[in-house]
């Protein structure tokens, strides 16, 4: 899990970060904390957003 710091409306840093962990991990997923955050999870095996989102809670 990375939590990138983000300018609202500019999630430019976060999806370069993102395509970077692609070519490592099968699953990338992002998720929205708030105004200026933004939270990457990757999975060593592939899986599914909403198994990603359930196992946050």
């Amino acid at each position: 899990m990375v939590n990138v710091g983000k300018v609202p409306g500019d999630s430019a840093l976060a999806n370069a970060i993102a395509a970077t962990m692609r070519d490592v991990f099968p699953s990338v997923y992002s998720f929205s904390a708030g105004e200026f955050n933004q939270l990457l999870v990757a999975t060593r095996s592939p899986s599914t957003a909403a198994a990603v989102a359930a196992a946050r809670r």
